[in-house]
């Protein structure tokens, strides 16, 4: 009921359009890629009894209009995926109107962290951001931001379910949704809240250049870890899955662990927070630095066949190794723990432990797919582990992933992206109806991101120094 709630929710927002459209589409137009959308999920998509004939109907009577944006459209189909019950799936535009679009340029100036009903400006380019860095913003174009924050949080919510940590991963999603929702613009009014007043001020949006160069994009020529020592607690960020190469994560893993050997550590807190997942064999190789058996992983996996010489409009991001492969290493299976041989990274022989003192895990809402996934993993078989922080994004138990196909809408154009794999983690501590619990909840605190101060971190530090200073005592 929570996911048709939302469709009707998001068919409510297109009904209203939008301020700017690129391109309009009729009813017809809508209702024939919903039809076509329809049909191939059943082929492609391990989750598909999820949607019905009366859910698809239940969409189309919510089409009220004649004509729909580009934006509209896409807020429809982004409606239509919530009903997969599958935080993986979305929507795209084709990589030529992807183009189009950022030659536009015209985006939202600042990064936002948000909170119950105001936000706070914690990134852009350049002077601007040395003005307004850390500034409470309480509405933008006259919008309040408890408003744009309850719309957001319906058409962004993963997994069909609310969750607690809506609020800290739309800080990611923010710029995107906003902007197409309400149309570009060259400018954008910005009511700030200061010492209980608020006062104004006429923003102007980054252009295309700016856009590309802001820091809040990911720099894929960065390193996924960054090992500091903050005030005598030793942490190890891991930003994404993603980059390098398997054997680049062991060498640099190696030696990360034998710098952690050679200065005695046997406290460390491993930052899981802004990592959106990524490849699952070089999240093997991190638990595997624990000493983690990443042999039964799951308790069921889920890929299915398709053949793509009979779908149509259906590409694969992985066609041409497919054609190497062959479709038998991607057969339907329903296996279980050792049966299951279908994929690279889920069985490994046992790794050389790296590290055996307490670990503190850190997570929130921006904690996503295999990073929330590690985190569970660690928490269940090392044993001196403690997770700290606010409850992960999408399920704690469910994951879809793994390879990707993509569906070009014919009529509207747009681009669905959805996983062929489902994963059931073997994890008695999940649930498949919340994200990853942390066992202590800390919040970021509005005055400590205005102060540019980590709450969580700074609770970990006074929650170690205060453990510390009981053993003295005993």
């Amino acid at each position: 009921m929570k996911s048709l709630f939302a469709i009707l929710f998001i068919l409510f927002l297109s009904a209203s359009g939008s301020t700017q459209s690129f391109s309009d589409f009729s009813k017809e137009d809508v209702y024939s890629d919903i039809e076509f959308l329809f049909a191939h999920l059943q082929e492609i998509h391990p989750n598909s009894s999820e949607v019905d004939s009366s859910k698809i109907e239940l969409i189309k009577c919510g089409l009220k209009s004649e004509y729909y944006s580009e934006s509209d459209a896409f807020f429809i189909f982004n409606g239509f995926l919530k009903l997969l019950n599958d935080g993986h799936s979305n929507v795209k535009f084709s990589s030529e109107r992807t183009k189009e679009i950022i030659q536009y340029g015209e985006f939202f100036p600042y990064q936002l962290e948000f909170f119950d009903s105001t936000a706070v400006v914690t990134g852009t380019i350049g002077l601007r951001y040395e003005e307004v860095e850390r500034r409470e913003i309480f509405k933008i174009n006259n919008i309040p931001i408890k408003s744009i924050l309850e719309d957001l949080a319906v058409v962004s919510m993963v997994d069909g379910e609310h969750n607690t940590s809506s609020s800290e991963w739309l800080s990611d999603d923010f710029w995107f949704y906003f902007t197409l929702y309400n149309g570009f613009r060259s400018s954008y009014s910005i009511t700030y809240l200061e010492n209980g007043r608020e006062f104004h001020e006429i923003a102007k949006a980054l252009n295309r250049n700016e856009f590309l160069k802001t820091s809040f994009l990911d720099d894929f020529n960065s390193e996924p870890f960054d090992l500091s020592y903050i005030n005598g607690i030793t942490v190890l960020s891991v930003s994404n899955f993603n980059q390098k190469s398997p054997l680049w994560w062991k060498i640099k893993l190696k030696s990360i662990f034998k710098e952690l050997d050679k200065r005695g550590v046997s406290e460390l807190v491993l930052d899981l927070r802004d990592n959106g997942g990524g490849q699952e064999n070089l999240q093997n190789i991190l638990l595997e630095s624990f000493g983690v058996s990443i042999s039964n992983k799951y308790e069921l996996e889920v890929i299915k066949k398709i053949d793509f010489k009979t779908v149509s409009g259906i590409q694969n991001e992985r066609k041409e190794k497919l054609k190497s492969l062959g479709l038998e290493n991607f057969v339907f299976r329903e296996d279980y723990g050792d049966d299951f041989k279908g994929r690279k990274g889920t069985h490994s022989k046992s790794a050389k432990q790296r590290y055996s003192g307490e670990l503190f895990i850190l997570i929130d809402g921006t904690t996503f797919s295999c990073a929330s996934d590690a985190a569970a993993i660690l928490k269940e078989n090392y044993p001196r582990t403690k997770l700290i922080g606010t409850e992960t994004r999408g399920s704690g138990k469910v994951n879809y992933a793994g390879y990707f196909v993509y569906v070009e809408l014919p009529k509207t154009g747009l681009v669905i992206r959805v996983p062929r794999v489902k994963y059931i983690l073997n994890n008695k501590l999940c649930s498949e109806y919340s994200g990853i619990i942390p066992d202590i909840h800390v919040a970021m605190d509005k005055s400590d991101v205005q102060k540019d101060i980590d709450s969580q971190l700074t609770f970990l530090f006074n929650y170690l120094k205060e453990k510390e200073r009981a053993l003295e005592e005993d």
